[in-house]
């Protein structure tokens, strides 16, 4: 089901409930609008400091922002999503599979600079931790194969 319409303040109760499962989806959501949006500052309510997945992140949006474009139309969905799997120090990780839209990056006029194609399926590995005030991602992996 598609969170796309869903207000950020009810993703972000989601973020923050006991449930890793239903803070994927809800993260992955949160992820999509920073990327959207080139907003860097949106990245602190999604994933862990200092991970990995957050130096990944701050890098692509500093492009996005260093080229004056935004990601128009991009849309991201977990389309499956397994159960939580304990590791070491309070981490889950939780195998999802993830559809991506077709999605345009346009420059300040609206021009489009790239346009990508729809991903409808890729597996994934999400670990997560948990903040104070709820989950966040500290790495995207590629499933063991």
């Amino acid at each position: 089901f598609s969170l796309a319409r869903t207000e950020v303040s009810e993703l972000r109760l989601m973020v923050s409930g006991s449930d890793p499962v239903a803070a994927v989806r809800a993260l992955a959501e949160l992820r999509a609008r920073a990327f959207a949006e080139a907003d860097a500052a949106l990245l602190k309510d999604i994933n862990a400091p200092r991970s990995p997945a957050m130096q990944a992140d701050q890098a692509e949006i500093a492009k996005l922002q260093a080229a004056g474009t935004e990601l128009s139309g991009l849309a991201v969905e977990i389309v499956s999503a397994g159960e939580a799997v304990p590791e070491p120090e309070g981490r889950v990780s939780i195998g999802a599979v993830v559809s991506t839209s077709a999605y345009a990056e346009r420059d300040a006029r609206g021009a489009a600079v790239r346009n990508m194609a729809a991903v409808s399926r890729q597996d994934v590995v999400l670990v997560l931790v948990q903040a104070a005030d709820g989950w966040r991602i500290e790495d995207i992996l590629a499933p063991p194969a």
